[in-house]
C-alpha cells in the first residue's frame, strides 16, 4: 500500500457503459493477466510451480538513472517532516533549502509545501493550491480533530510575493462543513467540502465542489455530489468506485464534470480498478493499473495518459522497467520538460514522447516526497 496517507473515498454512483468501453476492458483485462500470470501474456511460473515467496528485487534497484539532456532544478517536498530541496539537472544531485528559506508555520492538516519559481519563494501549501500564474495561494487552516466537526475561520486568499492575506472567503452556514480547498484553475479557485468526519481529516472524502472568485470571494455551487480529486483546463475529475472503498481516486469508471454546464460524462469503464493518479497541463487525466488499485500485487503495473473519451495512451517505461506505482497525491505534474512522476519510493520518473518513461533520480535516504513545482 501506498506510505501517503489516504485522506479520502471514492463516492460510489451507478454503472454505465461508455461507448468505448469495450476496448478498455479487453485492454485492462489483458493487463491484469499479464501481471498476475494470466492467460494473457503468461508470466514464469516459479520452480516449484506455486507463487514465488522469495523477494525480487525491482529493475530501478539494479538500473542506473537516465542522463538528462537539459539543465534545471526540481522542487521536491518531504514527507515525515524532511525539509523541501530541489533536483538538480544534468548533474542528478539532490540538496536540500536552507532551512530559513522554507515556510515558518504549518498548517493543520498538513498537506505539504510547494515552490513558487515566480515568487521565488516555497509557500505553506501543496501545488494545486497555488495559482498558474504564481500570483496567489489559497488555504484553510483547523485542528486535525480525531473527532467533531472541523472548525476553521474560512478560506484564506494570499498574495504568494508578500505572505500578505489578499482575502477571506466565509465558510458556508452550520450545518454545512467548511470549506476546503481543492485546487486553482485558470482565474478560479475551486473548493469543496469533506465527510465524514468521524477520525478526522485523514478519513475523510472530498465531497461536491464549488467555484470562488479569488478577486471578489464570490461562490458558485457547482454540484453537491460525488468526489472530484483533480480540477484542470475547464474540467474536475473523479473515479466511481465502491462505496466501502476507504480510499479515493480509484474505481472502474473514470468521470468527468464540466466545471461551467456542470454536466457529468463517463470516459472510460474498465472491467479493473483502476487509480487516478493526476492529470497533465493540458487537463488530462492519467489512470493505472496497480496493486493498490487491484487490491492484489500487480507485477507490471500499466500507465495510461486519457487523451479523449476511450481514448488510451500507454506511457512504456524504457529499458525494461515497470512503470512506476503511483498514488492519488503529488504524483504528477507536467512542465516544458515532460510529465514527471514520483512514486512512494524515493524515486522520480519523467515521460517524453520520444523517450518513453525513464528513471531519473534515486533519493539515497529513503524519504517519500512529492513534486512541489515545475523543473526551472
Amino acid at each position: 500500500m501506498s506510505q501517503v496517507r489516504r485522506i479520502a473515498r471514492v463516492v460510489s454512483t451507478t454503472r454505465r457503459q461508455h461507448p468505448h468501453g469495450r476496448l478498455l476492458l479487453l485492454l485492462i483485462t489483458l493487463a491484469l493477466q499479464t501481471a498476475c500470470g494470466g492467460t494473457g501474456h503468461p508470466a514464469a511460473p516459479a520452480a516449484s510451480g506455486r507463487p514465488s515467496t522469495a523477494p525480487v528485487p525491482s529493475a530501478s534497484a539494479t538500473r542506473s538513472v537516465a542522463t538528462a539532456d537539459f539543465s534545471c532544478r526540481l522542487p521536491v517536498n518531504g514527507f515525515n517532516s524532511a525539509p523541501g530541496g530541489f533536483v538538480s539537472f544534468p548533474a542528478d544531485e539532490y540538496a536540500p533549502e536552507a532551512a530559513q528559506r522554507l515556510p515558518s508555520s504549518q498548517l493543520l492538516p498538513d498537506l505539504g509545501i510547494s515552490y513558487d519559481a515566480q515568487a521565488r519563494r516555497w509557500l505553506p501549501v501543496r501545488r494545486q493550491q497555488v495559482s498558474a500564474d504564481g500570483r496567489l495561494y489559497a488555504y484553510t487552516d483547523f485542528p486535525n480533530r480525531p473527532d467533531g466537526p472541523p472548525t476553521s475561520d474560512g478560506v484564506h486568499v494570499v498574495d504568494a510575493a508578500t505572505g500578505r492575506e489578499h482575502l477571506r472567503i466565509p465558510n458556508r452556514p452550520d450545518p454545512a462543513l467548511p470549506w476546503f480547498v481543492a485546487g486553482f484553475d485558470g482565474a478560479s479557485l475551486y473548493l469543496w467540502g469533506r465527510e465524514p468526519w468521524t477520525g478526522g481529516h485523514p478519513q475523510s472524502v472530498p465531497v461536491g465542489l464549488a467555484e470562488a472568485d479569488p478577486v471578489t470571494g464570490r461562490v458558485r455551487r457547482i454540484t453537491d455530489a460525488g468526489s472530484w480529486i483533480y480540477v484542470g483546463a475547464g474540467a474536475a475529475w473523479g473515479m466511481d468506485g465502491s462505496a466501502d472503498d476507504p480510499t479515493y481516486g480509484r474505481g472502474r469508471r473514470l468521470l468527468r464534470l464540466d466545471l461551467h454546464s456542470a454536466s457529468q460524462q463517463t470516459w472510460l469503464t474498465a472491467d479493473a480498478a483502476l487509480q487516478l493518479v493526476g492529470v497533465d497541463a493540458s487537463g488530462h487525466p492519467l489512470v493505472e493499473l496497480n496493486s493498490d488499485s487491484a487490491g492484489k500485487a500487480v507485477a507490471t503495473p500499466k500507465l495510461w495518459l486519457v487523451p479523449a473519451p476511450g481514448q488510451l495512451v500507454e506511457l512504456r517505461a524504457t529499458g525494461g522497467l515497470s512503470p512506476p506505482e503511483l498514488t492519488e497525491v503529488g504524483s504528477v505534474l507536467e512542465d516544458g520538460h515532460g510529465i514527471w512522476m514520483m512514486p512512494p519510493q524515493p524515486e522520480l520518473w519523467l515521460y517524453r514522447p520520444s523517450t518513453g518513461l525513464q528513471l531519473m533520480h534515486r533519493f539515497d535516504d529513503g524519504i517519500t516526497r512529492t513534486i512541489a513545482g515545475g523543473c526551472s
